[in-house]
């Protein structure tokens, strides 16, 4: 199950979009005759730039056993239309406990992106992970800082 709402505020300065997702995949009962885990055939589920984008934790298996909302926000300022500026937090919890964890992590996320035209963008990002104590037994935060020139052709 997967949820998604958006809402666009154009505040005059400025057009603000809210953005709010809450997604679930069945988690594994452990049951050692049959996996009752949500698999996907070709999932492309990545919420957050570390935990989805760099696979920490359980995200490459998309939504299998995994429940996580997030909440969001873009920015484009009206004086300055090339720029688009993004915040979201993101929670992650097993859908089903995989032994005694339950909790996986949050991560907060931000991003700057500059379009210079329809062809070419560059974009910075900033996202820290913290997983939950009981999911790592390093339970430091984990950092991603990023910088990125795309180029459509």
């Amino acid at each position: 199950m997967k949820l998604n709402a958006d809402y666009g505020l154009d505040a005059g300065f400025g057009n603000f979009t809210f953005l709010g997702e809450y997604a679930m995949g069945t988690g594994d009962k452990t049951s050692a005759t049959k996996n009752e885990k949500f698999t996907a055939i070709n999932h492309n589920y990545v919420p957050g730039l570390i935990f989805g984008g760099l696979g920490v934790g359980a995200a490459n298996t998309g939504l299998g056993n995994l429940t996580t909302f997030n909440a969001g926000v873009k920015f484009t300022p009206k004086s300055i239309e090339k720029l688009t500026l993004c915040g979201n937090f993101y929670n992650f919890d097993y859908t089903e406990k995989v032994g005694t964890v339950e909790k996986i992590g949050t991560e907060l996320d931000f991003g700057a992106a500059w379009k210079h035209s329809d062809n070419v963008f560059l974009k910075a990002s900033y996202a820290m992970f913290t997983p939950d104590n009981d999911f790592s037994a390093n339970d430091d935060a984990k950092t991603l800082l990023g910088l990125d020139a795309v180029v459509k052709f």
